[in-house]
């Protein structure tokens, strides 16, 4: 370094001294040239600055279609089957891309055939039901009114009905297609002073005490027996360590047994009512017979007491074998549960 910058005699070589502040400004000379067009390259490209106007995008929903049923209500048979296309029109849409929503699918379902057609099929069943059209925003409603005049079988559903004194009562029935209301027949009871049926056929109770319903239908004759309670009785039977309500109940061991019943009151004007209040009845039928006793109190509900049936068969050929067993609390409300031996 030393050799760099100075003679042998101790002197400055110029030469050096010069060649470095030359390159010192020629440095600087580029910085300051570099800073001042770099400086005012980005001035220049603020002041080319703009502001775009911002576009506002709106989405066409469904732009120009349109579909709608063309009843606001239609009536269509049980088991059939309908083609969409002839209950909606649309407009720029295919029914496919329709999504059909349907408040009862017990009545009813669209669903699409092997043809590819999309169609309504009804089940076997009677009532009123909603067919929701929709495709993106928009929707359509139909009404549907499953009926027909004619059915393929109509009885009542129980054995046993029973309604509190002062109620009006539905009366519900087993019929083929099922779901066809009490009023579509003629149903009588025996004595209107205990029971009497209003113009729906709905069940009024007037007092205590039984009567007979029957009617008839493509000439078979059903009948059932009407309860009119203050204190309603209820019967169950023991079946896996818990105790099932059952109107009618099918003993299917092929051996003679004993059927644990459990048998629970009301007491709504708190009299104090307890088992030496209840009294019962057996009416056997065919070749079954069943001989009742009281077992115990049920302490795992209040008001319920445990009684247990002997099932004996008489005769294992006879037609009929079953039997009928009635509760009677002391102020005549009454209940009844049926043994069948299957």
């Amino acid at each position: 370094m030393k050799k760099l910058l100075f003679n042998e005699d101790g002197t400055i070589k110029m030469y050096t001294v010069y060649s470095g502040l030359t390159i010192i400004v020629f440095v600087l000379i580029v910085l300051i040239y570099l800073l001042t067009f770099l400086n005012r390259g980005v001035t220049e490209g603020r002041g080319l600055e703009t502001t775009k106007p911002k576009e506002t995008t709106t989405m066409v929903i469904c732009k120009d279609c349109s579909f709608a049923f063309n009843e606001p209500e239609i009536r269509v048979k049980p088991e059939h089957t309908y083609l969409m296309k002839d209950l909606i029109t649309t407009k720029s849409v295919t029914i496919k891309s329709l999504k059909f929503l349907v408040d009862d699918p017990s009545l009813l379902k669209i669903e699409t055939d092997n043809r590819g057609e999309v169609v309504l099929k009804t089940l076997n069943k009677i009532g009123h039901a909603t067919v929701t059209a929709k495709y993106e925003d928009k929707e359509e409603v139909l009404k549907v009114v499953v009926s027909q005049t004619d059915y393929n079988s109509a009885k009542f559903k129980y054995n046993t009905y029973y309604v509190y004194q002062g109620e009006t009562k539905t009366l519900e029935l087993d019929t083929d297609p099922a779901g066809a209301p009490a009023s579509t027949f003629v149903i009588n009871s025996s004595d209107t002073g205990v029971a009497s049926l209003n113009s729906n056929n709905d069940l009024v109770g007037n007092s205590i005490g039984a009567t007979n319903l029957t009617f008839t239908y493509k000439n078979v004759t059903s009948s059932a027996l009407l309860y009119v309670v203050k204190n309603r009785i209820t019967i169950k039977v023991k079946e896996n360590e818990a105790y099932n309500f059952y109107d009618e109940y099918k003993y299917t061991s092929s051996y003679d047994g004993v059927i644990e019943l459990a048998v629970t009151f009301e007491d709504k004007d708190n009299i104090g009512y307890n088992n030496s209040n209840i009294t019962y009845e057996v009416d056997n039928h065919g070749g079954l017979k069943l001989d009742l006793v009281y077992s115990d109190t049920n302490i795992y509900e209040p008001n319920s007491y445990i009684y247990k049936a002997q099932v004996t068969t008489t005769d294992p050929k006879a037609k009929d074998k079953y039997s009928f067993i009635t509760f009677t609390l002391s102020d005549g409300s009454k209940s009844r549960i049926k043994i069948v031996r299957g």
